[in-house]
C-alpha cells in the first residue's frame, strides 16, 4: 500500500500544476485578445475622425490600455507565482502525511522549527530518512523564488537595491521577469512558465526519492 500512497500523490499535485498552468495561459491570452480588440476598435474609429479628435480619444481609452496591457498581467502573474509556491509548500506537506502514514514516527511535522518549507525539508530528511534533493539546481532556484515571493507579498513587488539575490537571478534570467528604474518587479508570462516546471522537476525529485525510499517498507 505504500508505493501507491506515494504514487496517489504525486499524480494529484501534477494535476494541480496542470491547473495553475492551464489558468494562467486562459487568463493571458483573454487579456491579450482584448488589448487587440480595444486597438482594432480605436483604429476604426480614428479613421473616421481628425486628427484633434483621433488624438483626444486615444487618450481616453490610454488607461483602460495600460490596465489591460501592463497592470492586470503583472497583478495575475504576480498571483501566479505566489500560488504556484504556495502549492510548493502544500505538495512537501503532503508528501510528508504520506510519509507519516507508511511509517509513522514520534514526531509530527509541527514539531519542527521553521516556515512549512522548512519544516517538510527536516521532516523528510531527518525524521523519514529521505534524501532531500537541497543539492539539486531546482532547489537553488527555489530559494530565489522564495525571495521573490517575499518581496511580492510584503512590499507589492519592490525589489531593494539590497535584493541582491533577486537582481543577480533577474539577471541571469531576463526572460523571467523585469525591473524598472523604481525597483518595480514585473513577472514574464515565461518566468511563471518556467516556475512551474521547476518546481514539477523538483517535485519529482523529492517523490522520486521517497518512492524508492518506501519501497523498503513491508507490504501491508
Amino acid at each position: 500500500m505504500s508505493k501507491p500512497l506515494v504514487t496517489m500523490v504525486f499524480h494529484r499535485v501534477e494535476i494541480e500544476l496542470r491547473h495553475i498552468e492551464a489558468c494562467r495561459e486562459e487568463v493571458d491570452w483573454m487579456l491579450h485578445a482584448e488589448v487587440q480588440r480595444l486597438e482594432q476598435r480605436l483604429r476604426s474609429e480614428g479613421d473616421q475622425m481628425e486628427e484633434d479628435e483621433r488624438q483626444e480619444l486615444y487618450e481616453h481609452h490610454e488607461d483602460t490600455h495600460w490596465e489591460l496591457s501592463d497592470v492586470f498581467p503583472r497583478l495575475i502573474r504576480y498571483s501566479m507565482f505566489v500560488m504556484s509556491y504556495t502549492f510548493l509548500e502544500w505538495g512537501l506537506l503532503e508528501l510528508c502525511a504520506v510519509l507519516a502514514q507508511i511509517r509513522p514516527n514520534a514526531i509530527s511535522v509541527k514539531d519542527l522549527q521553521g516556515r512549512p518549507i522548512e519544516q517538510a525539508r527536516a521532516y523528510i530528511a531527518k525524521v523519514q530518512g529521505v534524501p532531500f534533493p537541497a543539492e539539486t539546481a531546482e532547489w537553488q532556484e527555489i530559494g530565489a523564488y522564495r525571495q521573490i515571493r517575499n518581496v511580492i507579498v510584503h512590499r507589492n513587488g519592490i525589489v531593494a537595491e539590497s535584493d541582491k539575490v533577486i537582481r543577480q537571478f533577474i539577471e541571469k534570467n531576463p526572460a523571467f521577469a523585469a525591473l524598472d528604474q523604481h525597483g518595480h518587479l514585473s513577472i514574464h508570462s515565461e518566468g511563471c512558465r518556467n516556475t512551474t516546471n521547476t518546481i514539477r522537476a523538483f517535485f519529482k525529485l523529492v517523490f522520486g526519492r521517497a518512492f524508492d525510499h518506501v519501497k523498503q517498507q513491508p507490504s501491508t
